[in-house]
């Protein structure tokens, strides 16, 4: 949903060979996929709070979907800015 394409997650961690070893190292190791650079801040910001290593501390679905609310908010504001996030892959 980020990236507008298919990437395998955790690719770029070339240890990682089977599926298993990424609920191993995300338990483990707090391991979490990187976020691309291009990604628009709100989402980095909601993508990180999904993934906090504390169930506690992610969101709830109402959060969730306050901050989906928000993002798109924010986009309909300036599409265009969003939209080169994309094109500028």
């Amino acid at each position: 949903m980020v990236t507008g394409r298919y990437s395998q997650p955790y690719s770029e961690f070339k240890t990682i060979q089977f599926d298993f070893q990424i609920v191993v190292q995300a338990a483990k190791s707090d391991l979490r996929p990187t976020i691309p650079a291009k990604c628009p801040p709100a989402f980095v910001v909601l993508i990180q709070a999904l993934l906090h290593k504390l169930q506690s501390e992610r969101p709830t679905l109402a959060q969730i979907e306050q901050s989906l609310n928000g993002i798109e908010a924010t986009y309909n504001n300036d599409p265009a800015t969003w939209d080169s996030c994309v094109a500028s892959r």
